[in-house]
């Protein structure tokens, strides 16, 4: 199988430095590659492609060329405009053959509601807007309108890409499960590249043999269906269940699976497992941690259990019960052991920010129970400044930072410890859907106040009120990371991959305004087995 990998690599690659083929052909061959998860094996190829296509004329008036060149163009940080771009997005032309005007001849708009392949590839472009580009918010809602019209009136195979794209715009989701699921979309396209979706099948099983080696020996969770043979070596399942915290801790929900499941959203190339792995721990820990303010201690414990926590000393307490004491036993000791791991790289020093947004977590967990405790419910912009630290994703960052090699410099933890914009926007999508999401779960407990109930209170408003300035907040959010993503970035892309993909994995797991972490029972069990038990059948 290796061998057969490292065949097609090498006939892609012919493909990408085929000097004549058509621009057209190769920013179609860019967009399969990129949706079947094969890229990271050719992104200087792919990189000098889409820096040749950039520079160059664009002889076309094909929506669906005109729109995909912009998309790949984007995803790769090229900063274009959507006002001054050629044809289809030059102001003038975009808007009277999208918007006409009542004095324009509507059977423009007629014909390019025809163009099924076209709308989808405007729709798709639309989600990569930044502030001030209204017309790619029109560019959504005219193409999703005009395709739901035509899901009954396609073929098979097209009405499986519409419903896909629907369900999900490309741009916000998980690679590693785009992949999956494109593959079985790509096998059934006419004039498909069966190299490219032989590779595709291949790389995928392979892949998922290195992950599920990560999380083998696998607890009695029940929605997992295969057995992995075991090794010598450390893995993340066994690593969990030595500590065997969630015996102790009885009232934390045992999520490790997901866990790793969100740090693979972030990473899910082989070269980067150790930032994988070390992103699963630290949010495996932190997780309970959140658990623990949220469900177990009293204020007075949970004030002694801080103190304790930022002082970052091993001792145990008898102001605290037993399960407390181990957790903090245990996390600080877990926390010297990724120590002296990055110390074999001479990168101990990454530690001290771990610990640092450890407590910094803890803090925002106290100020929560400190509000729950008081029944207060405070101002939204008061409240938000402080659920956006406990939402975990700088947290999470700072683990997956971890285990990546020298591009993550001590001058890119600091960035990471500034919560720059790209970051908080991440984390304002995923809190804010969070909120949305265990709104109806969390109102039924003793739980500290929501997003969407301080918003209500402040503002004297109905939840659909408050929860249609969450969703605002929202795509405001993605519009923040979508600028932040494009040339000149203040950090190498891979450094700013994360809070894109944090974002990312938030679709997955709250989309439908349902908490997929905390009940894992539906979708994302689903996305567990297609991901970790169920390999591709090659013919």
């Amino acid at each position: 199988m290796q061998q057969r990998v490292a065949n097609l690599k090498k006939e892609v690659l012919e493909m990408l430095r085929n000097g004549n083929c058509h621009p057209s052909s190769k920013m179609s061959m860019i967009d399969a590659i990129e949706r079947l998860g094969i890229a990271y094996h050719f992104e200087e190829e792919i990189s000098e492609v889409l820096e040749q296509i950039y520079g160059a004329q664009l002889e076309t008036k094909d929506l669906h060329m005109v729109a995909l060149r912009f998309r790949l163009l984007r995803q790769e940080g090229h900063n274009i405009s959507a006002d001054n771009y050629v044809f289809i997005f030059t102001k003038k032309l975009f808007r009277e053959k999208l918007f006409p005007s009542e004095t324009v001849l509507h059977t423009t708009k007629r014909t390019l509601s025809s163009d099924v392949k076209g709308l989808l590839s405007l729709y798709e472009v639309g989600y990569l807007a930044k502030h001030g580009e209204a017309i790619l918010d029109k560019a959504i809602t005219f193409c999703k309108n005009h395709l739901k019209a035509k899901l009954n009136h396609v073929e098979p195979e097209v009405a499986m890409q519409i419903a896909h794209a629907l369900e999900i715009p490309l741009y916000r989701r998980v690679k590693r499960l785009e992949a999956r699921e494109y593959i079985t979309i790509y096998e059934r396209l006419e004039g498909r590249n069966d190299q490219l979706l032989e590779l595709a099948k291949l790389d995928f099983n392979l892949v998922q043999a290195l992950h599920q080696e990560e999380i083998k020996n696998i607890s009695s969770r029940t929605f997992i269906f295969v057995h992995f043979s075991l090794s010598s070596g450390s893995t993340i399942l066994r690593w969990w269940k030595e500590l065997g915290l969630t015996t102790r801790l009885t009232f934390a929900r045992d999520r490790l699976v997901e866990c790793y499941l969100w740090i693979l959203a972030i990473y899910f190339e082989p070269s980067l497992s150790q930032a994988r792995v070390m992103g699963t721990k630290v949010l495996g820990l932190a997780s309970l941690l959140d658990d623990i303010y949220d469900s177990f201690g009293t204020l007075e414990e949970l004030e002694v259990f801080t103190e304790i926590l930022r002082g970052w000393e091993a001792h145990p307490s008898e102001q605290l019960p037993e399960c407390l004491n181990i957790y903090l036993i245990t996390l600080i000791n877990a926390v010297k052991e990724l120590e002296e791991e990055l110390a074999k790289d001479g990168h101990q020093y990454r530690a001290h920010f771990l610990r640092q947004e450890i407590a910094k977590a803890a803090m925002a967990y106290l100020e929560e129970a400190k509000w729950s405790n008081e029944g207060y419910v405070p101002p939204f912009e008061v409240h938000l400044g402080v659920i956006l630290i406990s939402a975990l994703f700088q947290t999470i960052t700072c683990g997956c930072f971890l285990g990546l090699g020298e591009i993550a410099t001590s001058e890119a933890f600091d960035w990471l410890a500034s919560f720059p914009k790209i970051l908080k926007a991440s984390t304002v999508i995923g809190r804010l859907m969070n909120d949305i999401a265990s709104y109806e779960r969390e109102k039924k407990q003793d739980h500290v106040a929501s997003s969407i109930e301080c918003y209500m209170k402040e503002y004297g408003t109905t939840f659909e009120d408050a929860r249609g300035k969450l969703q605002e907040m929202i795509e405001d959010g993605w519009k923040d990371i979508n600028r932040e993503s494009l040339e000149p970035t203040k950090l190498p892309m891979p450094l700013l991959m994360p809070s894109l993909n944090l974002a990312r994995a938030s679709v997955t797991f709250y989309r439908s305004e349902f908490d997929g972490y905390t009940d894992s029972s539906q979708a994302i069990k689903d996305h567990i087995t297609l991901l970790f038990t169920q390999s591709i059948p090659i013919n």
